[in-house]
């Protein structure tokens, strides 16, 4: 099996081998659970005065949908498919273009989901999920600028007060990313599995970060 490994490495082929298996086969992923509340949210837009625009998708024919597939060809249908149950997109532009994209889920939406196996939320909460803000636009302060103004927007216009969110432990940079933008664990957390296609998942206690890969020299 060693040689095997090896071989494939030598000839680049590992990476692809690995992520196909990963994605047809079998995957498990530990997702810890955060909480944030809205205390600190001002009421003042966060994007005013910054290249950035973030905008809010919450009917399948908003103008912004046509420029989401095309700039996100792959996962417009998904977040198009969100906004028709019920869910929230907002979108991050810049220089006309979208580099970003953030879902909210409120009580509506997990009363009819699976996900409410995870947590309930109270009419004043709210689940974000597939936060993705492209290569490019990471290094600047874009991403906090998006999910900020997500924040104020389901404060002022749905009443939201707390947000829960999830995210897979081995995902470093999101997971650093919530604890410096004032996110709390719960301690709870959720392994997902999917084997040839079927999905299921068991709640858990938070069984802590799995230990960083170390490259030999």
């Amino acid at each position: 099996m060693q040689k095997m490994v090896e071989s494939l490495r030598a000839r680049g082929l590992w990476g692809t081998a690995k992520k196909a298996w990963t994605v047809y086969v079998y995957r498990a992923t530990h997702d810890m659970q955060f909480r944030r509340d809205f205390n600190d949210i001002k009421s003042e837009p966060y994007d005013e005065g910054t290249p950035y625009h973030v905008h809010a998708i919450t009917a399948v024919d908003d103008p912004a949908v046509t420029q989401l597939r095309q700039d996100f060809p792959k996962a417009a249908p998904s977040l198009v498919g969100y906004v028709q149950r019920g869910c929230v997109v907002h979108t991050l532009s810049k220089e006309g273009a979208i580099v970003g994209f953030l879902v909210t889920a409120l009580v509506d939406f997990y009363d009819t989901n699976h996900f409410r196996r995870w947590f309930r939320l109270a009419p004043d909460e709210g689940y974000c999920f597939g936060f993705f803000v492209a290569p490019e636009a990471r290094k600047g302060p874009g991403a906090k600028i998006l999910m900020m103004e997500v924040f104020r927007w389901l404060k002022t216009h749905r009443g939201i007060t707390h947000i829960h969110a999830m995210c897979d432990t081995e995902n470093r940079p999101l997971v650093r990313f919530y604890k410096m933008n004032k996110f709390l664990e719960t301690g709870q957390a959720v392994d997902l599995f999917k084997i040839f296609g079927f999905h299921w998942s068991r709640m858990t206690a938070f069984r802590g970060h799995p230990p960083r890969k170390t490259t030999k020299r």
